[in-house]
């Protein structure tokens, strides 16, 4: 193994990645609520802005989901307004089975060190737990050029709580015909937060890698297995489980590029998926 990732440093990008997952959930809606299951494959782009904006680094992360036809259509254009990616994400949306992931925009702030991501300018206000496997948002990368491994933390929210969630870090850069990667396994944890006679618990499971590129720390690709048990209980109630998830993801950057009004698929469009 060698050196530690370095601190980033981020003038003004943009990056497209390709996502596939797929997700297996149980919950229901109130504790007396019929449970709800489903298994579902979904795919599409994240588009990720970063800007440099010192002392922090300022990202927004959308996430289009979208269909088999439409991804077709999209491959066969070598341009298409974004306005149409928008459109059929939102028809995901406006389904009665909705889908996993982001809704809206997601804008978040950094230190140089990935540590702590927040929405900008409200450093209490943090990132929706169906974000903390997107491009970008983890991990912490480690002071010094300490190349051991780490543990970190990343606040998420869930229902009307924010649970602070513990992993550790390992960075692996021994192998010249395989890119440093960062393998990332949660810590075994029960965060709990509270409301009322209400409170909720949020387990995290699982691992994952993500890929860099060297030397600006651009993540290139990440895949891993995730799993999200969230109870409820009231008063002297015994606990209900109202959400188990099990996610199975894996996303790469891909040679599309972005503007604000336009997607340019080129070379990408010819690539195998």
């Amino acid at each position: 193994m060698q050196g530690a990732p370095v601190i980033q440093t981020i003038l003004t990008s943009r990056a497209a990645y390709w996502f596939k997952e797929t997700i297996e959930s149980a919950g229901r809606s109130t504790p007396d609520a019929p449970v709800l299951r489903d298994t579902t494959t979904q795919c599409g782009l994240y588009f990720v802005d970063s800007a440099n904006k010192p002392p922090a680094i300022q990202r927004v992360l959308i996430q289009y989901i979208l269909s088999d036809p439409f991804i077709k259509t999209l491959r066969s254009n070598p341009v298409m307004a974004r306005s149409a990616l928008l459109k059929e994400h939102r028809a995901r949306w406006a389904s009665p089975r909705k889908p996993y992931g982001l809704e809206i925009a997601l804008p978040l702030e950094t230190t140089p060190r990935n540590d702590s991501p927040h929405a900008p300018e409200h450093p209490d206000v943090f990132p929706p737990f169906e974000a903390l496997h997107a491009p970008t948002v983890t991990p912490v990368f480690p002071p010094g050029d300490n190349p051991e491994p780490w543990k970190a933390t990343i606040s998420v929210t869930c229902g009307f709580g924010t649970f602070p969630l513990e992993y550790s870090a390992q960075w692996i850069n021994d192998n010249p015909t395989i890119a440093p990667h960062a393998v990332l396994t949660f810590a075994d944890q029960q965060k709990s937060a509270s409301r009322g006679q209400t409170t909720l618990t949020f387990k995290p499971l699982g691992s994952w890698k993500t890929y860099f590129r060297l030397p600006d720390l651009l993540p290139v690709a990440s895949a891993g297995k995730l799993e999200f048990i969230v109870t409820g209980q009231r008063g002297g109630e015994s606990p209900t489980e109202l959400l188990h998830c099990k996610l199975d993801f894996d996303w790469k950057l891909i040679p599309l590029s972005y503007t604000d009004d336009n997607v340019i698929t080129q070379p990408w469009a010819n690539m195998p998926m």
